[in-house]
């Protein structure tokens, strides 16, 4: 008896695993690159389901953002919406951001949200920021 209730907790444990999709965000491009301090740049980022075909974790109402803090803030950008995204299939978008003077020169974490029917998480992506001040530095 309890030999079959472990197996059937085993079973639905891998069943529900498999229906929620998990996805991956890297930073395809900046424009300008590098991206400097109190200045806008387009960030383009590609989203990729990472849940396997077989578990068929297709997500649904999937919408992609950069979350704003008080040093970056993204413009006039509508969040992305899908309203599926299938297993191993990777979408990819660009975003209007502002990234404040206040910022140190080096790679800053920036907050990127992804919302599904089943999700609800956020991931962190680098970016190089470069302060104007130090570019006129090195003209000379």
């Amino acid at each position: 008896m309890k030999k079959n209730l472990l197996t059937l907790l085993l079973g639905c444990m891998l069943l529900i695993s498999g229906a929620f999709a998990s996805f991956s965000v890297e930073v395809i491009s900046t424009n300008p690159a590098p991206v400097t301090a109190g200045d806008y740049a387009d960030i383009t980022l590609r989203f990729t389901n990472v849940g396997s075909a077989e578990q068929t974790s297709e997500a649904k109402n999937v919408q992609f953002s950069i979350k704003e803090t008080n040093l970056i803030k993204p413009l006039g950008n509508e969040d992305a919406f899908f309203s599926k995204v299938f297993a191993k299939e990777s979408i990819t978008r660009t975003f209007r951001v502002y990234f404040s003077e206040d910022l140190n020169e080096g790679f800053i974490e920036v907050p990127v949200l992804i919302k599904t029917d089943s999700i609800n998480t956020e991931k962190k992506i680098k970016i190089y920021i470069e302060h104007l001040f130090c570019v006129f530095n090195n003209l000379n």
